[in-house]
């Protein structure tokens, strides 16, 4: 439950049943040092995304379903916000739709644009940013649809006070800049020890590449495996993929097992967010690769910030601010290139002082730059634009 401090804010995900709800937590754990921050928020499956349910931030979900279901979380919308400063993540129909429906005024309210919804929406190789009246006949019934996703777009104007994770989607909408940053006294590769998780894990002296995080088709999975593949040698690099919980994911386990075999290939099972830390001190390097696709232009993973913050060299691709962010801690390829990974991945495999050097490089970033201690005053900052 709540307590009675006298600052409230109120987080509104767009669907807490799923990792959307990543983002809201990354903000609500920012404020909650100095403020009571609630979530709510309804959930498509009927419970809290599984890497969430042991945060100490109090998460209210709502059910989902018709008319009966939103008047319902209209009403208790209109209870927690009461006295609250509101942040609405996402623009959709789940989130900006039921705040609007609750009555909330866009000028009290931040939003927070964590991806370009009508790009996944429409799931295309186009990356221009643009669209067209056929892109939005898709999927019509969902709460998603390209369709809903444009109309909620088109009311981003009315909401003054934006923040945004990347600058592909601040060159679009607008807003104050904060990346999906993570906390470095709990990303610290210092607290685990690395020999013992490595032991535990069963990964021996082999050179591992961790990919972590639900894989998904724009995510570049799928080019990782076939890089790995291309490399041969009885100490070949092995992968160690963590995350999951599709069917999607049990389809890549068995390619990804025959393909690479049972000694280069580890799978564990989608994890506690706050153990996140645990495989990433096992690992050599992180590998983020992603497509270049309408999903994925305008994103930046969170897990490329953990990587940073636990002090792993980093192999991504060429898409978003990623190059940028990496520059100087790690390789960029381009995207949907499987021998350039591959060889990028051969090269840090290679030489052990160099990697020791760039995760050095990268934790000592991920602590300047990327932590929640260097990022909480621009949020505060932001915030401060809609205190009472």
């Amino acid at each position: 439950m709540l307590n009675n401090r006298k600052s409230i804010i109120t987080i509104i995900c767009a669907d807490v049943s799923i990792n959307c709800l990543s983002r809201a937590l990354t903000l609500a754990e920012m404020l909650a040092v100095d403020e009571t921050v609630q979530i709510i928020g309804f959930s498509r499956k009927g419970e809290i995304w599984l890497p969430a349910r042991s945060s100490k931030i109090p998460i209210k979900d709502l059910p989902y379903g018709g008319p009966y279901h939103w008047l319902l979380a209209r009403q208790e919308l209109r209870k927690l916000v009461i006295n609250s400063r509101i942040i609405v993540c996402k623009p959709r129909l789940t989130s900006m739709g039921l705040a609007l429906f609750a009555g909330c005024d866009p000028a009290r309210v931040i939003l927070d644009i964590n991806d370009w919804e009508l790009g996944i929406a429409i799931n295309t190789n186009r990356i221009d940013g643009h669209f067209d009246r056929l892109d939005m006949v898709h999927n019509l019934m969902s709460p998603n649809s390209p369709l809903l996703c444009r109309i909620f777009e088109s009311k981003i104007p009315q909401f003054s006070n934006r923040i945004v994770n990347n600058r592909w989607l601040q060159q679009r909408f607008g807003g104050q800049l904060i990346y999906d940053v993570r906390d470095t006294d709990r990303f610290d590769p210092a607290k685990f020890d690395r020999k013992s998780i490595r032991s535990k894990l069963n990964l021996g002296d082999r050179f591992w590449v961790i990919f972590s995080g639900t894989p998904h088709p724009h995510k570049g999975i799928v080019d990782l495996v076939s890089a790995l593949n291309k490399i041969n040698g009885p100490m070949a690099p092995g992968l160690m993929l963590c995350g999951g919980g599709s069917s999607y994911t049990n389809k890549l386990i068995k390619a990804t097992a025959a393909e690479l075999g049972n000694a280069r290939f580890r799978f564990f099972k989608q994890y506690n967010r706050l153990d996140a830390p645990y495989y990433l001190a096992a690992a050599d390097i992180a590998c983020i690769p992603s497509g270049l696709t309408s999903v994925s232009v305008g994103q930046v993973p969170t897990k490329l910030f953990e990587a940073m913050a636990m002090g792993l060299p980093i192999i991504t691709t060429q898409v978003c601010d990623m190059p940028d962010l990496v520059s100087g801690i790690g390789n960029t390829v381009p995207p949907e290139n499987p021998d350039a990974l591959a060889e990028a991945i051969v090269s840090l495999s290679r030489q052990p002082d160099l990697c020791r050097q760039l995760g050095e490089m990268a934790r000592k970033r991920a602590v300047n730059e990327f932590s929640y201690h260097s990022t909480r005053p621009v949020l505060r900052a932001v915030m401060s634009s809609i205190s009472e």
